[in-house]
């Protein structure tokens, strides 16, 4: 039962929070219909909420809109509503001024959020029909339906004909061409015909510049998998035939230090013949030898470090521990910090891997301090 309060009393409530009764006091959860001093916008609040919120006006506290105000602050935007105002948090249809499409953003409240736009004008969406008429001005025919500017979209070049998958967003930044028409990407045609120039017959399908391609090296016969962008740079891609750096024809070894300024060790490999030392060249850096595992070929002497740093890596996560700056004689990436794993770890595990060759090639292995 709604609680006796004298109507001056109550009055006198409704008073205090800014709102003046145009109809005689009933009771307290009567929605009593008063005007806001201040906004002069109509209320039906009763006096039993008046009294446990302890607010007024709920349209000076934003928790009401007045749709004429809100559909004002539209066109202030220029946005036009084409239908009554649906509340603050709905999709409210209206008319771009500036390019006449039907957009719906949703009102809420001009202090809780930026002002609304239309979102063909801010390029939040876009009109198909218009950018399929972008596509064709930048020699493009689409072959499928749109669906957003960043997922790749077939088309086809106007130009050579052949299928490519550029971005609306790349064609929206800046006139991008054909990647077979502007050579930034080649025809498994020309890719085989680069790999036979250089001395290399595919055995599989040609892929992309970036993916290993197996291939025989007609120079020695071997098997190897070089990337098309590493021949092409004239890097090579056959290890055996390498005349440079690390040769796996010749017999090598690997080696174990540790740099006591830096708290890092540093596991590598080198030929036994190389010129300069390489264990020399870290020692004039600073780095100590710990131990060296010298094999009999090549071949071993990288497959015993392929396999410690798989290890090493993926199963114990331990990182890269100096940069490229720190490691100016280079080697960087084959550094590991000395607070991630012990001596005794890496030479146990070092040795496992010669145990494992042993019994699989049985090659010759000495260990040097």
């Amino acid at each position: 039962m709604a609680e006796r309060i004298d109507p001056v009393d109550a009055h006198k409530s409704m008073l205090r929070v800014g709102l003046k009764p145009l109809e005689p006091y009933k009771n307290s959860v009567h929605a009593w219909k008063s005007i806001c001093i201040k906004c002069a916008e109509i209320n039906f609040r009763s006096l039993k909420s008046i009294k446990r919120n302890k607010n007024g006006c709920v349209y000076c506290t934003k928790k009401k809109v007045n749709p004429n105000k809100a559909a004002d602050w539209m066109r202030e935007n220029g946005l036009e509503p084409l239908e009554p105002y649906p509340g603050g948090h709905k999709p409210w249809k209206c008319r771009c001024m500036k390019c006449g499409k039907s957009v719906s953003p949703s009102y809420k409240s001009p202090t809780q959020q930026k002002k609304p736009a239309c979102a063909y004008c801010s390029k939040v969406r876009v009109d198909e029909s218009e950018i399929v008429a972008k596509m064709i001005k930048n020699g493009y025919k689409p072959m499928e339906p749109y669906e957003n500017s960043m997922k790749p979209w077939k088309c086809k070049c106007l130009k050579c004909g052949r299928i490519g998958y550029p971005r609306w967003s790349q064609i929206q930044s800046y006139d991008s061409k054909c990647q077979y028409c502007s050579g930034n990407k080649i025809t498994e045609t020309q890719a085989i015909k680069v790999m036979k120039d250089a001395g290399y017959l595919p055995l599989e399908t040609y892929k992309s510049s970036k993916t290993k391609w197996k291939s025989r090296h007609v120079k020695c016969g071997n098997i190897v998998s070089p990337k098309l962008n590493t021949i092409s740079t004239g890097t090579g891609g056959c290890r055996s035939c390498a005349t440079i750096g690390f040769e796996v024809s010749k017999p090598g070894y690997l080696y174990f230090m540790y740099h006591p300024e830096y708290f890092s060790y540093k596991v590598g490999i080198s030929n036994s013949d190389s010129k300069p030392n390489r264990v020399d060249t870290h020692k004039r850096h600073g780095w100590k030898s710990i131990r060296t595992f010298s094999l009999h070929s090549g071949w071993e002497v990288l497959h015993l470090e392929t396999q410690f740093f798989v290890w090493l890596r993926r199963e114990r996560g331990i990182p890269p521990h100096l940069s490229k700056s720190e490691m100016k004689q280079g080697g960087w990436y084959e550094t590991f910090s000395v607070d991630e794993i012990t001596q005794i770890e890496v030479i146990k595990r070092l040795s496992h891997e010669i145990k494992q060759l042993k019994q699989s090639s049985n090659p010759r292995v000495t260990n040097e301090n």
